[in-house]
């Protein structure tokens, strides 16, 4: 399992025909596909920046896209720093620059003067040149079929909830989208209300020690709890034995596989 893998809902800004579907027409579908390939780092997904064809992250807990400096740079893309009032960081440092290419493609949407916050290559990206976040699908519903490794797009439609995909069997549960763009899901483990942040590049599912012990009074040291190594952020790394994990009245998953992380703040747990 890579982070949480569910089909989801998200948006983005595109042209794709009509800007929205007649209140009648739910049986027909304007949208279309794209290949996904997964790799150690998370899902690849084929964008091209200025006409050129380059290769993305997907990232659907991630607000803004983000670029190679180098990239950038090679197309020769206008930069502007990121506003005063604004740090944009992750673990590897900040991204103090905004470049803005004249068009991206993905698939037949072609959208222009479509913005990158800008930094070094970082490790987590593998081949990929940089990670397409929520600013590039607004507009858009979204279709993560992970089963097929596939990215649906497509219009918005007023109708009732019906899968894109066929399926004999399906379960529904609520998401909550964040002003960053993330989302998560309200969830239940071993019996526990929990939040679930649903991303895609997580390499695992991963809960803090600290949290662990606030809902199930883990500690270090329960002999239920097996080190496994060091995560790739350097915190010591656990398996325990959950039994169910839980979201709206269908979906369940049996015996989950969730890593339990020795983080620093041991009193307070996302």
């Amino acid at each position: 399992m890579r982070g949480i893998e569910l089909a989801v809902i998200a948006t983005a800004l595109a042209l794709l025909g009509p800007a929205s579907a007649a209140p009648n027409a739910c049986g027909s579908i304007k949208g279309f596909t794209l290949s996904l390939t997964p790799v150690e780092e998370g899902y690849l997904l084929p964008m091209a920046v200025a006409g050129t064809p380059r290769t993305f992250l997907l990232e659907t807990e991630a607000a803004y896209s983000k670029l190679d400096e180098a990239v950038a740079a090679e197309l020769k893309l206008p930069l502007k720093d990121v506003p005063s009032f604004m740090e944009v960081k992750d673990t590897h440092g900040l991204f103090a620059k905004i470049a803005t290419a004249p068009t991206i493609g993905l698939g037949p949407i072609v959208r222009h003067k479509a913005e990158f916050l800008i930094g070094a290559h970082r490790a987590g990206w593998g081949i990929a040149v940089g990670v397409v976040g929520a600013n590039f699908f607004y507009g858009l519903d979204e279709e993560l079929d992970l089963g097929h490794n596939r990215l649906g797009l497509y219009l918005p439609r007023d109708c009732p909830f019906t899968p894109f995909w066929p399926a004999e069997v399906y379960g529904e549960a609520t998401m909550v989208v964040e002003p960053t763009g993330g989302f998560h899901m309200p969830m239940r483990l071993d019996g526990h209300a929990i939040e679930v942040r649903v991303t895609s590049s997580e390499k695992r599912t991963y809960m803090p020690l600290s949290a662990a012990h606030i809902l199930y009074g883990i500690e270090k040291g329960d002999p239920a709890l097996v080190p496994i190594g060091m995560r790739d952020t350097g915190e010591a790394l656990y398996r325990y034995p959950f039994k169910a994990l839980i979201g709206g009245d269908k979906v369940t998953i049996e015996n989950p596989e969730i890593f339990i992380y020795e983080n620093k703040d041991h009193q307070c747990g996302g």
